[in-house]
């Protein structure tokens, strides 16, 4: 039996989402200590919320090719689909 084989989301989109969600978290604390605007001030602590969540996911997030099976791994859930459900592209 092989070893399966993992593959994850490349460290460069790791890195954007990251980066992102470090842009929305100062927007929102700029606006928490600055701003007199609540709409943005609470839209942006939201989105840095949301931000924060997608970075955990996409460093969670995985898929394992095993010999049998194909296993989708993410932060909320684990999916797992046989071999024979997938057609060959041969």
């Amino acid at each position: 039996m092989s070893k399966p084989t993992i593959i994850r989301m490349a460290p460069w989109v790791i890195a954007a989402i990251c980066a992102a969600a470090l842009a929305f978290l100062a927007m929102s604390s700029y606006f928490y200590f600055y701003g007199d605007s609540y709409l943005l001030r609470y839209a942006g602590m939201a989105m840095a919320a949301f931000a924060i969540a997608a970075a955990a996911d996409a460093i969670a997030s995985r898929i394992v090719l095993d010999g049998e099976t194909l296993h989708v791994n993410s932060l909320m859930r684990r999916r797992s689909f046989p071999r024979s459900d997938f057609v060959s592209a041969q």
